[in-house]
């Protein structure tokens, strides 16, 4: 009997992914456990580390169990309870409390970047997961992968504000000013060196104007110039935008006359008329009624009127102006902990004396980027949160110098990429991720591959396709059991691997001279060993009414257990298995000897179930007539009959 012993799987999965470092698991400490770091009102003291994660481009990752102490009822609340809104009795002065700490540290290096993301389309802001979010950015942004992300500003959780779900203070990305605010705090990320400076500003201030940025064919600002007016007829020499607004959580249409209109813009943010974004292609000049994700241009300049025309791309936004003047990333924050490496207190706040959990952002002495995350509200695990006292002595236990907070309590996430999924790490304090209006990404700019694996029970191939170049890489490597192989006219084969084995491979990138782990491992797992039919015997046998029947055996090779089932098929019936036989009606005797029968198996290869239909036509079936099963009868009926005596 034949059977497709070089079967392969069919299964095959193509995985679109960018190059990452691979995550690993290291025993790496970045500080002194032993040292207690002291502020005025409390300390903070770390006890083990229960997990390290070395992640892409030299990410560290890494989850501390400690202890707080609020030392003096300097800044809190003396009625709080030990973890907040969570319970867990009278906070004690004096006493120690667990905490459990995330702590991300982004050196310094032109392959990263730190990114304000959120979920905005169609109009609207979205509340959405921060691993949402970051498989949202990476969608919109070949060439670049999340490693790690936080949290960040406070939002409308309510859905309260007139657009709602928007965060409190500015949204500034790639240099695109979603929203602008001058009663939030903001923090400018300057990613265009490598040291990403950290900008604060308290009293953060717009231009007096939206702007309007006409691009050319090649998606580049040709003209920039000050709108004179919003909603309103432009006079001589005057530029004017339409943005219908929101109220009462709804986009009220508005009524344009011969204006250039952009119907579906990719993105329409009017939060409000002193926050506004458009940009997108001009599709018609008319006069319409502009609806949701719509705004539209009218001009009495001429030198704005020759360059509007159907085609053209436009944005209209606010800018920031003085100290986040020209910073392409901005996101709003609620408060300062740390100023030059002294803890900042205001003690009016309320929010600072209770404890909670927190998210904050800061920069490092030796000028690394660091983002920690305190869980709270949890005392049955022994996460009790940090009043802002506890959490600057946090913050400069990990070495911070600035340090700037972020929404807190059940927002409080920080997720990091490890073993090829993007894992929350720290415990919100809701029992589960919560939705955010916006997040900060930590980001990795990498080589985009396109490849297929395919696989046997003895091998694995890996069929490579580079859609960008190789930034700063000479070739790429894939290694499996601590061999690596050159990807050669885009294939590498490993040859000679274990039956029904979980192998983890790795992409390198060679340089010239130093291999480098450049993509993110997975894990494959070569197929257990096709099932393979030996044999089919064939018997003539009678059932309990001594009628004759034909008994089917299949005699299958299966080393590796991966048989499931086995039907078979005499013409359009089909019969299942039992007690390891299949039991044929003698009077199918004419389509066994003239078609035979199909045999089709049922396998699991490991990870995939498959099939496999095979026509068995060769084997020896013993035809009787009527009179010999008459005369096999009778002899076994006055067998029984003697029996009895």
């Amino acid at each position: 009997m034949k059977l497709l012993n070089n079967l392969v799987n069919k299964g095959k999965k193509i995985i679109i992914i960018f190059l990452l470092i691979c995550v690993m698991i290291i025993p790496i400490c970045v500080y002194a456990t032993d040292e207690k770091t002291i502020v005025d009102g409390a300390f903070y003291q770390v006890n083990q580390n229960i997990e390290t994660n070395e992640l892409p481009f030299g990410i560290i990752h890494q989850t501390d169990s400690g202890i707080t102490q609020i030392t003096n009822d300097k800044y809190i609340n003396k009625d709080s309870q030990a973890a907040g809104l969570g319970g867990g009795g009278k906070l004690i002065i004096g006493q120690d409390y667990t905490q459990q700490v995330n702590y991300l540290e982004i050196p310094s290096s032109e392959d990263i970047k730190i990114v304000p993301w959120a979920d905005v389309k169609d109009g609207r802001w979205t509340l959405t997961k921060v691993r949402t979010m970051a498989e949202l950015y990476e969608n919109e942004h070949p060439g670049w992968k999340v490693v790690g992300a936080i949290n960040a500003d406070f939002f409308d959780i309510n859905g309260a504000n007139p657009m709602p779900y928007t965060p409190s203070g500015g949204f500034v990305v790639d240099g695109e000013s979603y929203k602008v605010s001058t009663n939030w705090f903001g923090l400018g990320i300057d990613n265009s060196n490598p040291e990403k400076n950290l900008v604060p500003d308290h009293s953060p201030t717009i231009s007096n104007k939206p702007i309007l940025a006409i691009y050319d064919n090649n998606k580049n600002i040709i003209q920039e110039i000050e709108v004179n007016k919003i909603n309103e007829e432009p006079l001589e020499n005057e530029t004017s935008v339409f943005f219908p607004e929101w109220q009462s959580q709804r986009v009220i249409p508005l009524d344009v006359t011969d204006a250039w209109i952009i119907e579906e813009a990719d993105d329409v943010v009017s939060f409000s008329l002193t926050s506004l974004y458009g940009k997108g292609i001009i599709t018609k000049k008319a006069t319409q009624t502009l609806k949701e994700c719509q705004f539209a241009i009218k001009s009495n300049n001429s030198v704005i009127s020759n360059l509007l025309s159907v085609g053209t791309t436009v944005r209209v936004q606010y800018e920031y102006q003085n100290n986040l003047k020209d910073i392409d990333e901005v996101v709003g924050y609620k408060s300062d902990v740390l100023i030059d490496g002294e803890p900042f207190f205001d003690a009016t706040e309320g929010y600072g004396m209770d404890r909670l959990p927190r998210t904050i952002m800061g920069k490092k002495a030796n000028g690394n980027i660091a983002m920690i995350v305190v869980d709270g509200r949890q005392p049955a695990k022994g996460y009790f949160g940090a009043n802002q006292g506890e959490l600057a002595a946090i913050a400069l236990h990990y070495g911070l110098v600035s340090a700037y907070q972020f929404d807190g309590g059940g927002s409080s996430t920080m997720i990091i990429r490890k073993d090829d999924e993007l894992t929350v790490v720290n415990s919100p304090s809701d029992g589960m991720e919560r939705s955010d209006s916006d997040c900060l990404l930590v980001v990795a700019r990498v080589p985009a591959l396109e490849y297929t694996i395919e696989r046997d029970s003895n091998s694995i191939t890996f069929h490579v396709n580079i859609l960008d170049n190789l930034i700063k890489y000479q070739d790429l490597f894939i290694e499996i059991n601590d061999e690596k192989k050159k990807i050669v006219n885009g294939e590498v084969v490993f040859s000679s691997l274990k039956t029904y084995e979980f192998y983890r491979y790795y992409f390198y990138g060679y340089d010239g001279k130093d291999y480098t782990n450049i993509i993110y491992s997975g894990v494959i797992n070569t197929t257990k060993e096709i099932p393979i039919i030996e044999n089919v015997i064939v018997n003539t046998i009678y059932d309990q009414n001594n009628l004759p029947q034909y008994e089917v055996k299949c005699v299958v090779k299966d080393p590796n257990q991966a048989l499931e089932s086995i039907t078979i098929v005499v013409g359009k019936k089909i019969y299942q298995i039992n007690n390891d036989v299949f039991l044929i009606p003698y009077e199918e005797t004419e389509l066994l000897q003239k078609d035979g029968m199909f045999i089709r198996i049922r396998f699991n290869i490991g990870d995939e179930i498959m099939t496999h239909v095979e026509n068995i036509t060769s084997f020896n079936l013993e035809v009787k007539s009527s009179t010999t099963l008459l005369e096999e009868l009778k002899q076994k009926i006055n067998k029984q009959i003697n029996n009895c005596y």
